[in-house]
């Protein structure tokens, strides 16, 4: 895997976790988040500055959800080859296991 693990290295122990804090429709990450709402009142109440530092965030942050995405896929991909990898040797194995076992079986020792 990467160092520091997936998502370069966001993962914080559960025992640094925040504790979840209550959703609201202007919340990004909640369910109930209601874009149409978060747009309208951010732009009626923001400067420009802010605006533009927020799209800046928000692409940086979808670069690096894709990246992490990009990531995560690649890795379970390389997983589920070396697993099928590891079961057509198996199936090898028990095969050849299998066709010894029916000689040994036909030949008296």
């Amino acid at each position: 895997g990467a160092p520091g693990g997936v998502g370069g290295g966001r993962y914080r122990h559960p025992s640094t976790v925040p504790p979840p804090r209550a959703a609201t429709k202007s919340d990004l990450d909640s369910p109930s988040f209601d874009p149409r709402s978060h747009y309208v009142s951010h732009v009626a109440h923001s400067p420009a500055t802010a605006l533009l530092e927020a799209n800046e965030r928000l692409a940086l942050d979808i670069r690096q959800l894709d990246s992490t995405m990009q990531t995560l896929v690649y890795e379970n991909y390389s997983k589920f080859i070396d697993a099928t990898d590891a079961i057509r040797s198996i199936g090898t194995n028990v095969g050849s296991i299998s066709g010894q076992a029916v000689d040994d079986a036909g030949n008296p020792s």
